[in-house]
C-alpha cells in the first residue's frame, strides 16, 4: 500500500469509528478478546472503547493488520491514530522530525559539493548525517533532520531535485512531544 492509498485508508477507518468510551483496568482487560480494542495511554488506566464498523471496511482493515504484521487491532489501531496526528503536526506547519534518504551517483560532476552546500545552509535543521558507499557508483546520504514542517519539507526538495539524485525520499515523523 503506498503512502497516499495508506493515509486515505486511516482516514476513512478513523471516519468510521464510533466510540463508547469505558473504564478498564488492566485486571479486568481481556486483551486476546478480537472484539474489544483497547487505546494504551501512558497513564496506568485503560480506557475500553468500541467501534462499529462495516463487514467490508473491518475485512479491509483486518487484511492491514496481517500485511503489517500487527499482533491485535489495539495496536493498528493506536498507530493509525499516531499517524493522523503526526500528518497534523506537519500540516500545522509544527516542530518536526524527519530523516532525508538519497541515492546517488558519486560520479555525477559536483554532486557531492552541491549536496554539502545544501546540508550548509539548512546546517541548523541537520542532526546527523550518514554516507553509505552502496558500490562503485552509488552512495546512500542519510541525514536526520529537526525543524518547522515547511523548513524541513524545503531542505528535503532542494536535496532530492539535485540532479544525480536517483532516489530521494523524506520520512515525517514527529518530535514525539505531543504523542502519548
Amino acid at each position: 500500500m503506498n503512502g497516499e492509498a495508506e493515509s486515505d485508508a486511516i482516514s476513512l477507518f478513523l471516519q468510521g469509528i464510533r466510540i463508547n468510551s469505558i473504564p478498564v483496568t488492566p485486571a479486568t482487560a481481556a486483551p486476546k478478546d478480537r472484539n474489544v480494542l483497547f487505546l494504551h495511554r501512558s497513564q496506568p488506566m485503560l480506557r475500553r472503547f468500541s467501534i462499529s464498523l462495516e463487514d467490508t471496511l473491518l475485512k479491509t482493515f483486518d487484511a492491514y493488520i496481517a500485511s503489517h504484521k500487527y499482533s491485535n487491532r489495539s495496536e493498528a489501531i493506536r498507530d493509525l491514530i499516531r499517524k493522523s496526528f503526526v500528518k497534523k503536526e506537519w500540516e500545522a506547519d509544527k516542530m518536526v522530525m524527519g530523516v532525508i534518504t538519497l541515492v546517488y551517483d558519486h560520479h555525477q560532476h559536483q554532486l557531492q559539493e552541491k549536496v554539502t552546500e545544501v546540508q550548509h545552509d539548512y546546517h541548523h535543521h541537520i542532526v546527523s548525517t550518514t554516507h553509505v558507499h552502496m558500490d562503485h557508483n552509488n552512495c546512500l546520504e542519510v541525514i536526520i533532520v529537526r525543524g518547522k514542517a515547511i523548513e524541513v519539507q524545503e531542505l528535503a526538495d532542494r536535496l532530492i531535485s539535485l540532479r544525480g539524485v536517483r532516489d530521494g525520499n523524506l520520512a515525517m515523523s514527529s518530535t514525539g512531544k505531543s504523542l502519548h
